[in-house]
């Protein structure tokens, strides 16, 4: 998604982050293979927050590592980690 945003040129205020609470065990209103309940949606979307420039930058020089020729590079950034993915 980073990636794709700074690709596209998308205005970095326009990208936001929202998180559904995830819902646990089987069973009618449970979130399975990514479906959450209409309320957990909304909830999220209430809550959401601005990605911001930095990590953008951050998520697509991860996936351009992780999708590279090379899983050195990816595995160098993961095991060092930065501010916006520990």
């Amino acid at each position: 998604m980073c990636d794709a945003a700074l690709q596209a040129r998308v205005a970095v205020e326009r990208v936001w982050l929202a998180e559904p609470t995830a819902v646990e065990g089987p069973g009618p209103g449970c979130a399975l293979l990514g479906e959450y309940p209409t309320a957990a949606l909304a909830e999220a979307f209430e809550r959401s927050t601005p990605v911001g420039a930095g990590l953008l930058r951050a998520g697509a020089s991860l996936w351009r590592k992780y999708a590279g020729s090379s899983p050195r590079l990816f595995d160098l950034a993961r095991r060092r980690g930065n501010r916006f993915f520990p």
